[in-house]
């Protein structure tokens, strides 16, 4: 900073020029007091490099808050793109999880090695790669039960009472081909402790070593088990639930089937499914498997290969056991929730099955999850998942009245 001292008082800086009257009194002050005044300038000199860094440094972040939101911006843009389809909005995150897991790294069918083989069953039930933390439980029974010695798990709550406890038996997904693991126990734990029920897993068998009947007369003859026997665990025969996920709903709705028709359905209260498979025959299509055939997780190829390996035998695709939908005799099924995905290729024939359990005179609740795709697999949804599993056990709960 430099001083100047004539009619007017002369101050330069980096930022600009002050100027400002030079009286007498000023004068008398520069020439008595020049070392406060040479201080004074000091200072002065500092304040004004001072705010003149201030001033670069928010010229910094206000360039770099612009480019931020630019990029934010062009996201946005991108992520909305990805989102929007022909057939609706997918959830973002569920479009980003198609974009750069399924859709760049499009792996192998369900159960098969990268080469097309199949893994072993110990291989298999150690997929999915990623598992949630475990819930609490203390009291697990796992028995082997039946002539076949079919594997199930109790979960059975610990109430503080030795009253009698609603049963929930819950048919894992996968295929047909994949074996119970982890992340289905984990959800068993889940429901156990939000419904305060015994719940019971059925390991049962999977094609292609056991392909059809064997896993329908696996989750029938388990229902009978546990029909004649839960009472010796603190379960209650007359408040029995079946639940299924994809193949699994495709079991659940089978069991109850049966089980109406052999005068047992009196046991069973409800019946919720999960994006259920249920109609397996060739040559039948829905808009949701053209519409999804590719892109969508569950490609319209893998959904025939699934069928024939686990129904080899052509005619047995066309059976209510397996495609339950064709069957018509659905008067008398229980309550039922059927829950399907608004971009999953089997979230027509869903909807069509609740419909048709409807005109049975069957009380039928149906939601379709928004954006989503088949089960609601993805990154980023655990909360949606939660309340899912939170809605699921509500409606459970209210017809166990409990």
């Amino acid at each position: 900073m430099t001083c100047f001292l004539s009619e007017r008082l002369f101050l330069t800086c980096p930022i600009g020029s002050l100027s400002i009257p030079a009286s007498p009194l000023i004068r008398q002050a520069i020439h008595h007091y020049g070392f406060l005044f040479s201080v004074s300038i000091d200072e002065f000199r500092l304040t004004i490099n001072s705010l003149a860094m201030k001033r670069k440094h928010i010229n910094i972040l206000r360039w770099s808050g612009l480019t931020l939101v630019l990029i934010l911006a062009g996201l946005g843009v991108y992520i909305y793109t990805l989102s929007n389809t022909p057939y609706g909005r997918l959830d973002y995150r569920q479009a980003i999880f198609l974009k750069f897991i399924i859709n760049a790294h499009p792996g192998p069918a369900p159960g098969r090695a990268a080469n097309g083989t199949w893994l072993s069953l110990g291989e298999r039930r150690k997929l999915p790669y990623t598992l949630p933390p475990a819930s609490p439980f203390k009291n697990v029974c796992r028995l082997k039960i039946g002539a076949d010695s079919v594997p199930v798990q109790l979960y059975i709550p610990e109430t503080g009472s030795g009253d009698k406890l609603p049963v929930i038996i819950d048919f894992h997904g996968g295929a047909w081909v994949m074996p119970l693991n982890a992340m289905d126990e984990e959800s068993y734990r889940m429901f156990a402790n939000q419904t305060q029920s015994i719940v019971v897993g059925v390991d049962y068998r999977v094609a292609p070593e056991h392909p059809f009947p064997a896993a329908v007369t696996d989750c029938y003859n388990t229902f009978k088990w546990i029909a004649k026997n839960i009472g010796d665990y603190q379960g209650d025969t007359s408040r029995i639930v079946l639940v299924g996920e994809s193949a699994g709903a495709n079991l659940a709705a089978v069991v109850a089937r049966k089980a109406k028709n052999d005068g047992l359905g009196h046991l069973v209260r409800h019946l919720t499914l999960f994006c259920p498979a249920v109609d397996a025959r060739p040559g039948v299509s829905y808009p949701s498997r053209i519409h999804f055939a590719e892109g969508y997780m569950l490609p319209g190829k893998d959904l025939k290969d699934i069928c024939k390996v686990y129904a080899p035998d052509l005619a047995d695709l066309y059976s209510p056991d397996l495609s339950i939908i064709a069957a018509s005799d659905l008067q008398g099924m229980p309550p039922t929730f059927v829950i399907t995905a608004q971009f999953d290729p089997l979230r027509d024939e869903g909807r069509a099955f609740a419909d048709k359990l409807s005109r049975s005179g069957v009380p039928v609740r149906y939601l379709c999850v928004k954006g989503f795709i088949h089960c609601m697999t993805g990154l980023w949804v655990e909360d949606d998942i939660k309340r899912m599993n939170e809605e699921i056990s509500s409606e459970i709960k209210k017809h166990l009245q409990i």
